[in-house]
């Protein structure tokens, strides 16, 4: 990376670590994403557990063998593939139960303890700030009790809400992330950055140092004394990189942040409009309050989740819009992400008069 494009990373880094209240020994980087962002968080993580996994490999390294993550019941897939990719294996994984669509703290204090007493080793929680889902926030304040209680490594995938933390209103949904050892946080999504705008947060940041340690003399130039070395290379899997630093940084310079809390809050809000709307419709169900700008709901009567999926490929087809399906406790459900600030009531109503002209057309 050039000399300037490392100066910029480092105060855009500063700038979030100091938003997320982590302490000055801090230290992050930025990535091309979530997957690329947890994978390195829980990297960390394993180096911090398990000694000498990156030089020795986990097959050689005292008890890792043991190794267990815990994982909320809504993750994202690339959680789980970070356990492969770390050499853990996916039988690793152990998803906890949720409670309202959220992870329950009672059930994760249940399973640390059953798998300490098998003889497993839990190295690390990884809790969830905005479900892909359904948007909803994990009780990120009751999860840090636990993992401090059992001396567990506590990782957040913040990808979608750690940017809820630059709102004054909406900040209390993130209350805890404070608490986290380490956090992926994607500003190419609730702060409108282009793509790619990844970050990886690591509180203390020897374990994100520890993560990858190679020696590469044409790159990496130590100084000695020096406290905090200036190489962005030594923190991340990723050599070549753009300079994505830099539209995050004018964007802050020039708009503020309040200026992305504000988009932020409005999408939040439609979210809301379209839950009533939904709630207050008989041919509408809304599957859950939300509480970000994700929102999953059915469309009645109840014909089968093979009417659901026909709607949404038939609606998609159509040019009226774009909505997704997912499955939420075995159920096929529609969902929608309302990423633009400026729809307005008229476009929510819309998007439920083409639902249903289109579910007219199905058999």
């Amino acid at each position: 990376m050039s000399p300037t494009g490392t100066v910029v990373e480092a105060q855009v880094m500063r700038w979030l670590v100091d938003a997320a209240g982590f302490p000055a020994t801090a230290e992050g980087t930025l990535v091309s994403g979530g997957s690329v962002a947890n994978l390195t968080g829980l990297l960390a993580a394993r180096e911090a557990r398990f000694p000498g996994s990156w030089t020795d490999g986990v097959a050689r390294t005292p008890d890792a063998e043991r190794a267990v993550l815990l994982v909320s019941g809504h993750s994202h897939y690339s959680v789980e593939r970070t356990a492969g990719l770390m050499g853990l294996g996916s039988e690793a994984v152990v998803s906890i139960p949720d409670r309202g669509g959220k992870m329950d703290p009672a059930a994760l204090d249940d399973a640390l303890g059953v798998l300490k007493r098998e003889g497993r080793i839990p190295f690390a929680v990884s809790a969830t700030a905005g479900s892909t889902a359904t948007g909803l926030f994990d009780p990120l304040d009751e999860v840090a009790d636990v993992c401090a209680r059992h001396g567990v490594w506590m990782h957040v995938d913040g990808a979608h809400g750690a940017s809820f933390l630059i709102s004054e209103p909406l900040r209390h949904l993130v209350r805890g992330i404070e608490r986290a050892d380490s956090i992926a946080w994607d500003p190419h999504k609730m702060m409108w950055m282009p793509m790619s705008t990844g970050a990886v947060l690591v509180r203390d940041g020897r374990h994100l140092n520890a993560a990858f340690r190679q020696k590469a003399p044409y790159l990496f130039h130590a100084r000695p004394g020096e406290e905090r070395s200036w190489d962005a290379g030594r923190m991340t899997l990723q050599c070549s990189r753009r300079f994505d630093a830099l539209k995050l940084w004018v964007s802050l310079r020039h708009y503020g942040a309040d200026h992305f809390a504000e988009l932020l809050e409005t999408t939040v809000r439609n979210t809301h409009s379209l839950h009533a709307k939904l709630a207050a419709a008989p041919d509408f169900e809304p599957m859950h309050a939300p509480e970000s700008n994700i929102l999953c709901f059915r469309h009645l009567p109840e014909r089968g989740d093979g009417f659901q999926a026909e709607l949404r490929r038939r609606y998609n087809e159509s040019g009226a819009g774009w909505i997704t399906t997912t499955v939420l406790d075995g159920r096929r459900v529609l969902r929608v992400t309302l990423m633009n600030p400026h729809s307005t009531g008229e476009h929510l109503d819309r998007l439920l008069d083409g639902l249903r002209e289109v579910g007219r057309g199905i058999e």
